[in-house]
C-alpha cells in the first residue's frame, strides 16, 4: 500500500484548514 496519496492529502488538508484559519482570525481583528 502506498502511503503517499494519504500523506499529501492531509497535507493539502491541513494547509487548507491552516490557510481557512489566517483568514477568520484577519477577519475578526477589525
Amino acid at each position: 500500500m502506498n502511503r503517499l496519496p494519504a500523506i499529501s492529502l492531509f497535507l493539502v488538508t491541513a494547509s487548507m484548514e491552516a490557510y481557512v484559519f489566517n483568514e477568520e482570525k484577519s477577519l475578526t481583528q477589525f
